[in-house]
């Protein structure tokens, strides 16, 4: 858990410098896309656990491929 938060901080910071070589919209994108993503993670969770009634296990199985969508986009 900690070598993974060291990795991604490490990418974070890597991207944020890198961007300042593109367009102004290119960090104001990526953070609301980081906002959405947080808001869009609780809100599936609540919606698989409390309004379809499904198990904490089969609601993490459902979600746990939803990453790759990023991968092939």
């Amino acid at each position: 858990m900690v070598i993974g938060s060291i990795a991604q901080a490490g990418g974070e910071i890597t991207f944020l410098a890198m961007s300042s070589h593109y367009n102004k919209n290119t960090i104001s994108s990526w953070s609301s896309g980081t906002g959405a993503a947080g808001l869009f993670g609780a809100l599936s969770y609540l919606a698989l656990k409390g309004w379809i009634g499904l198990t904490q296990q089969w609601a993490l199985t459902v979600v746990t491929p939803l990453p790759l969508i990023t991968l092939f986009w």
